[in-house]
């Protein structure tokens, strides 16, 4: 065979109505202009820099774990920033910032979560400003900002609570005051004192500019402490003598220091002997032993190029070797044991791509990151570790997951997957059109994909690469449309390549020739539609040739003379256009078409040589709200935009009316998934209706995103996810989630056995969507147990198998995975530790060990209750994975750690993210390498005519990319595996793959 891949045009059912039920499988960090589809992809464009799976909404707060990139407890709805969280010495968390709600209950600035992460209803504590520092001392909780009340009872920017009830402590009443906006922002207890930074200028009514100290009991100012500094305190830490301050300053403690220094914690005066000497201000510190973290805005730290981030000697501030480096400014610092939690805004750091939230070797002098990796969609502000490894984390993000997509993505519409393609474009992507293998945009861009091209430009449709094709308009390019081999493009332009003159249109035919079209408007044109010989336009001009035309015209398709018959006069912007049979409908922000009422669109009738060319039409939708495209599609016009109705009838954004020349009734038809915002585009076809914008989610989250209907989707589905089984005496409930991407579940298969892998015992569909299955009067006895969801293309593959115990006393179910594996070698000693998840009751733990990724072929050992193991072995790399086990069974196993003894080759983890991608018979894959093995790594490339088989091929490949043509029609299960002179590795995931 010579090849295999996802085909780019797999015909669909045609369907006379359009799918109501729609998925939003990826959501975007910002504003979806234009869509454009070649066979069932859907080429997006816009003003974004990242993509994430919908399903990982976040709401700007979240909760990892150290050893997860998905988060461990309840996502939180919080209405504004989390700036502190504090555990609580019962379990818990109190978490502050600026929010007034927490999942839709009051919270003002301060809630209390429990040990699951929910919120504790019955805590009420009211804070009148912003809680920016938090700190555990004992029974006690203090907090610091900007508020001056709490309770009602008044308490100027400083406050202490009980721990365990909430209560104001009476007898701590420090006042914190002066400046134009006073706020502390650091705060930590040591010592008896409460030290504390931020942005005023009195303590206690003395002068006492941004930095203090107080006692932790009394809240009286601490005598002799009399150190300040001329610039906003953002961080501190204390340290046995010593209180090392991070800010904006120049001077602190009668020294010049910028950014960072070290303070007598008696005194608040700067030691001498630490002079860091930053070139920056320094936003976060993070204190380990003998050395200090920091992290800012700077370039330079302790005498050597440090960007962004430093190490630093506690003695004298000098830099150490380490030297991770961050592509932009560093945010908030926090340690986890041997690792440096860094939130901010970067994109790369510690070597690698690392999304705003990243983990770092905080010992080796490289600082490399970690692969622990949430990759957030937007900045990071703020992190924090308990001392449980719970890593909460606020910002500007809303989800997890994300991958980088500069404005620039392609869907595929049948898998739901996002595509390899990414040309990434450094503007906003405002235009799109296909023809044949190549993508045309246009917009604000300069750059795309490496290479020069201002505003507009042709990609290949599978590769994204730049094709050679210019135009070079000399401003934006607002929309383009393909005809024949011309493409014709509108905007603000008043010139193309070769200094041509072109008065914002022109058309350059596909092998670079300048057309003559010249539409000669006399201001911006926001949209064109071609058809017959006529191009029609719409925008803000006010003539076309020079002669009138009020925002809406027709030029000649072949010169762009202005058609003197059709002229119409709008009084507002005109963004869309489109025809039909006749008929020119158009939308924008206008109220009167031809002196007639219209509320942002109209129809006009196009009838070249007839007296009523251009005449009004009666259809009249009335839109509440700017239209922003248009989309006439046989008997119906759907209608996107920023209005909440339609003909007097509720339609957030996005609208389906009829094409009747005197008609425009509002059709019943509403999609889900979207409850208001403003839609940009719509494109419509006899399979999908695909919309996108800056739309409301259902929780009013306001998200770029795509939708497109879910009866689309083809090929069996993934398996479910969080799946969970509880028993009780003889009866076993399991729950679990439908998977977030992929062809949807028409049912679920349960499998159990008697022993690891069997299905002696359950082999059976559900048959229906159902997320939850409940069995009752089972023997006792231990059921192993997966999960798979199942459509009618097939069975997907299995959950993670759990050992489950039915009839077992003091338990619901088997607990879940240990967080945190390690395994550290010492000659031919090799030890494993993890540490027990949270919520997880565990009586005993197990050990599977292997000499390849996913392997058991080394044995299964049972260790008792410790949570960590040492042995001695023979030289070799072992893959080793943790489960927790209870009267009720054994938990999922956890993440897999590597060791390796003596000097051996490492065979092959799975490879990750396997893509692919195809335009006709020619087909590609693409993926990443392992993330353990020794290398150099060859590739195994395999595909069945069902799931994990390798009938049909099996190719060897020197990199992680493969293109090949002539690929017969067929549907081609395909998996990719690791190759080294360790062995084989294990294969990664497995995708479907249709070539017509």
């Amino acid at each position: 065979m010579a090849g295999f891949f996802l085909s780019l045009a797999l015909g669909g059912q045609a369907s006379a109505d359009p799918v109501t039920s729609s998925t939003l499988g990826w959501a975007i960090n910002g504003i979806v202009s234009e869509v454009a589809r070649a066979g069932d992809v859907a080429f997006v464009g816009g003003s974004f820099g990242t993509v994430a799976p919908a399903p990982n909404l976040v709401h700007g707060f979240a909760t990892f774990a150290t050893d997860s990139a998905v988060p461990v407890l309840p996502s939180l709805d919080v209405n504004g920033r989390v700036r502190a969280v504090v555990a609580l010495p019962g379990g818990g968390w109190l978490i502050g910032g600026e929010f007034t709600q927490v999942n839709g209950q009051a919270r003002s600035r301060i809630a209390r979560l429990l040990a699951d992460g929910t919120v504790d209803s019955g805590f009420s504590v009211s804070m009148n400003g912003t809680v920016w520092a938090m700190a555990a001392s004992g029974t006690r909780v203090f907090l610091g900002g900007s508020f001056t009340t709490v309770n009602g009872s008044p308490r100027l920017r400083m406050a202490a609570l009980d721990a365990a009830t909430g209560a104001l402590d009476a007898t701590f009443t420090p006042d914190v005051e002066g400046g134009s906006s006073p706020s502390v922002r650091s705060l930590v207890v040591a010592g008896g004192s409460a030290y504390f930074g931020g942005s005023f200028a009195m303590v206690n009514g003395a002068s006492q500019a941004n930095l203090g100290a107080v006692d932790a009991t009394t809240g009286d100012s601490v005598a002799g402490f009399t150190g300040t500094a001329d610039g906003r305190i953002n961080a501190l830490v204390a340290s046995g003598t010593s209180v090392v301050a991070a800010g904006e300053f120049m001077n602190i403690g009668g020294e010049a220091r910028r950014g960072v220094a070290r303070l007598v914690a008696a005194t608040g005066l700067a030691d001498a002997a630490f002079d860091a000497g930053a070139d920056g201000d320094v936003a976060a510190v993070a204190l380990s032993g003998t050395t200090v973290f920091v992290g800012g805005s700077f370039g330079h730290m302790g005498g050597q190029p440090r960007e962004h981030l430093a190490q630093l000697n506690l003695a004298d501030g000098s830099a150490t070797p380490w030297n991770p480096g961050a592509d932009a400014d560093v945010q908030s610092l926090a340690l986890a044991g041997t690792a440096l939690v860094v939130a901010g805004d970067f994109d790369e750091i510690g070597g690698a791509e690392r999304l705003y939230l990243a983990a770092l070797d905080a010992t080796s002098s490289a600082g490399a990151a970690l692969p622990w990796n949430p990759s957030l969609n937007d900045g990071a502000d703020f992190a924090h570790v308990d001392a449980a490894g719970h890593v909460f984390t606020s910002g500007s993000f809303n989800f997890f997951g994300a991958v980088k997509r500069e404005n620039l993505a392609a869907i595929d519409l049948l898998t739901g997957e996002l595509l390899p393609w990414n040309p990434g474009a450094n503007g906003w992507i405002r235009a799109l059109d296909v023809l044949g293998n190549t993508v045309y945009i246009g917009g604000d861009f300069t750059t795309i994909g490496g290479e020069s091209r201002a505003h507009i430009a042709a990609l290949d449709v599978v590769t994204g690469a730049v094709s050679s094709w210019t135009a070079e308009p000399n401003a934006r390019v607002n929309g383009l449309m393909v005809s024949g081999n011309a493409i014709y493009f509108v905007g603000e332009f008043s010139q193309v390549k070769n200094s041509t003159s072109r008065g914002r249109g022109a058309a350059v035919a596909t092998d670079g020739t300048v057309l003559p079209w010249n539409p000669a408007a006399n201001a911006a044109v926001e949209s064109l539609f071609v058809e017959g010989d006529r191009v029609y336009l719409g925008g803000d001009f006010t003539t076309l040739g020079g002669v009138s035309h009020e925002r809406l015209g027709a030029v000649d398709v072949t010169t762009g003379a202005e058609v003197t018959a059709f002229a119409p006069s709008v009084n507002g912007p005109v963004y869309r256009v489109d025809a039909q049979d006749g008929l020119v409908f158009f939308g924008g922000d206008f109220s009167l078409v031809n002196g007639s009422t219209r509320d942002n669109v109209a129809a006009v009738k196009a009838a070249p040589g007839m007296v009523d060319d251009g005449e009004l039409q009666g259809w009249n939708p009335q839109v509440g709200g700017p239209v922003y495209d248009i989309d006439a599609f046989g008997d119906d016009v759907y209608l996107s935009g920023g209005f909440g109705s339609v003909g007097g009838e509720s339609r957030p954004g996005i609208a389906m009316v009829d094409a009747l020349a005197s008609g425009g009734a509002v059709r019943a038809w509403e999609p889900e998934d979207v409850s208001g915002g403003a839609v940009s585009v719509i494109d419509t076809s006899e399979t999908a209706v695909l919309f996108g914008g800056l739309l409301n989610d259902l929780d009013g989250i306001s998200i770029g995103a795509v939708l497109y209907p879910e009866a689309g989707l083809v090929g069996a589905p993934p398996p479910p996810t969080t799946p969970e089984i509880l028993v009780r005496g003889s009866r076993l409930t399991m729950t679990w989630n439908a998977p977030p991407l992929g062809a949807r579940p028409s049912a679920y298969v349960i499998e159990g056995g008697s022993g690891p892998g069997g299905r002696n015992l359950a082999n059976f569909s559900t048959g229906s969507t159902d997320t939850s299955f409940t069995a009752n009067g089972l023997a006792a006895g231990t059921y192993f147990v997966r999960m798979r969801s199942a459509n009618a293309f097939g069975v997907g593959a299995a959950t993670l198998e759990q050992a489950v115990v039915v009839g077992a006393a003091g338990c619901s179910g088997p607990p879940a995975p240990p967080l945190d594996v390690r395994a550290s070698v010492n000659g031919s000693s090799v030890t494993v530790t993890w540490r027990e998840a949270p919520q997880s009751i565990a009586t005993s733990y197990r050990l599977i060990a292997g000499t390849a990724s996913g392997s058991s072929n080394v044995g299964t050992f049972d260790v008792g209750a410790t949570t960590s193991f040492s042995t001695t072995a023979p030289p070799g790399a072992y893959f080793v994975r943790a489960q927790a086990v209870n009267p009720c069974g054994a938990g999922a196993p956890s993440a897999e750690a590597v060791a390796v003894v003596g000097s051996v080759a490492v065979p092959p983890g799975p490879v990750f993210a396997l893509s692919g991608g195809a335009s006709g018979s020619t087909v590609s894959l693409e993926w990443a390498a392992p993330s353990v093995g020794t290398g150099p790594f060859q590739y195994r490339v395999e595909a069945g005519s069902a799931s994990g088989l390798s009938n049909l091929a099996t190719l060897t490949v020197q990199a992680p990319a493969f293109v090949t043509a002539g690929v017969p029609p067929g549907i081609y299960y395909v998996r990719v595996r690791a190759i080294t002179a360790a062995g084989v590795g294990p294969a990664g995931n497995e995708i479907i793959v249709v070539v017509q």
